[in-house]
């Protein structure tokens, strides 16, 4: 029984050090790859600060901004996206 409580509390404890990464650097740019879908880069980032869109001759396009999210001092992070395709970021 005591096993199973320590390998329970190791469980939780490993799994919010994941959480508690998410929210600490909320745009992990060495993980983003052009052509990742909007779904696949949510599964690293959290959700941004706003979001910008605009339907342009058929396409809809995205704006991820991320307010001084600490990957550099001062500075926004901004996703874009293409009919839910990664096309670029600037930090």
């Amino acid at each position: 029984m005591k096993k199973a409580v320590l390998l329970i509390s190791i469980v939780l404890v490993l799994s919010s050090c994941v959480s508690l990464q998410k929210w600490a650097n909320p745009v992990p740019v060495n993980r983003l790859r052009v052509g990742q879908t909007i779904t696949e880069v949510r599964e690293f980032c959290r959700f941004p600060n706003d979001i910008n869109t605009t339907v342009v001759n058929g396409k809809r396009l995205e704006q991820w901004v991320y307010i001084n999210p600490g990957v550099h001092v001062n500075s926004n992070v901004y996703l874009y996206f293409e009919n839910g395709i990664l096309t670029a970021w600037q930090y």
